[in-house]
């Protein structure tokens, strides 16, 4: 396939076609950790559809009305929502829309898929991109997939990813993206581990909440939160929310819905001992592998435990507050 990348064994990912997330999942796989089925959207191809459709020359345009400098926020909002519309207006190429679908049937066929923003210059160590771009949960049906690619590739251009963009000095007219198309795991219990603590270096943190992660990410759950001792992945102290009352699953047809979680839940952690020392060791595991302190998106499903995500521990994903990733 031309416009799609999937993971294979020991092949170095190229971060300037997969994008953070897309080159981290298939450095996952090709290590042997436990990843959902992904394949990747590439950069080629937003180029592909950008250069192709005109859109490049018409975002230029936008950008260059006036020294980016020199704009107000209210301007900058305004240049996004017309880049954004612009996006809308644009049909996606046939050979790229069949080839998308085509992936999706070989490898994902039927199944519910996470939809996330990839770009290059997302997840690095000198900053994060956590929030700034769209992720769709629960995509199902051809045309709901390929919306939101597109809504994907548009939000490179939101107000806040432009501004942050400028914050950091990053070229806006060069920026590109890839899509990772995952596999959505529906997990009995989900969250994130800090391989070090930014308060304690020889910690770590470990949040959890029952279901998908995204009511922990969005803060709209309040986790369990663990410290554990780096050195022998020990407990050195729990926190428990203030209560334990909700979970974000699937909905019937798209998206996340919130609902009330069982009574025998409400009073037990959402991991058990086991559970926290198997997520402490993958914490040190993945630092090892990347050589560098990680933040890792996870979840448990039956007796494994699935890498949904890992990048670089940055000063905004430090734990200390949601980062909307």
């Amino acid at each position: 396939m031309k416009w799609i990348s999937f993971p294979k064994s020991a092949t170095q990912p190229d971060i300037s076609l997969l994008g953070g997330k897309g080159a981290a999942l298939f450095h996952l796989f090709s290590s042997g950790f436990s990843v959902p089925d992904v394949f990747v959207v590439t950069t080629d191809a937003y180029e592909r559809f950008v250069q192709q459709s005109g859109l490049r020359e018409k975002i230029n345009l936008e950008l260059n009305r006036k020294v980016f400098n020199d704009m107000r926020w209210e301007e900058i909002w305004d240049t996004a929502l017309r880049i954004h519309n612009l996006f809308q207006k644009t049909t996606m190429p046939d050979d790229l829309c069949d080839e998308i679908l085509q992936a999706v049937a070989e490898r994902s066929d039927n199944k519910r898929l996470v939809i996330r923003s990839s770009a290059p210059d997302e997840d690095r160590a000198a900053g994060s991109f956590a929030g700034l771009h769209e992720s769709y949960v629960n995509v199902s049906g051809e045309e709901a997939i390929l919306a939101a690619v597109k809504n994907v590739w548009s939000s490179l251009w939101s107000d806040r990813a432009l501004l942050y963009r400028q914050e950091l000095g990053l070229d806006v007219g060069s920026s590109t993206m890839a899509v990772v198309i995952q596999e959505l795991v529906e997990g009995d219990s989900s969250g994130i581990v800090f391989s070090r603590s930014p308060n304690d270096k020889s910690e770590m943190i470990i949040e959890a909440a029952y279901g998908l992660n995204q009511g922990l990410i969005d803060g709209d759950i309040e986790p369990d939160r663990w410290v554990i001792n780096r050195e022998n992945s020990d407990q050195i102290r729990h926190t428990p929310p203030q209560s334990r009352e909700f979970q974000f699953i699937r909905a019937l047809h798209s998206g996340l819905k919130r609902e009330k979680l069982e009574k025998e839940k409400v009073a037990v952690p959402p991991l058990t001992d086991r559970q926290i020392k198997e997520v402490a060791d993958l914490g040190i595991s993945l630092e090892n592998e990347f050589d560098a302190a990680q933040d890792v998106e996870w979840t448990v499903a039956g007796d494994s435990i699935y890498l949904l995500q890992s990048r670089p521990v940055t000063a905004k994903t430090d734990g200390s507050d949601k980062d909307k990733r």
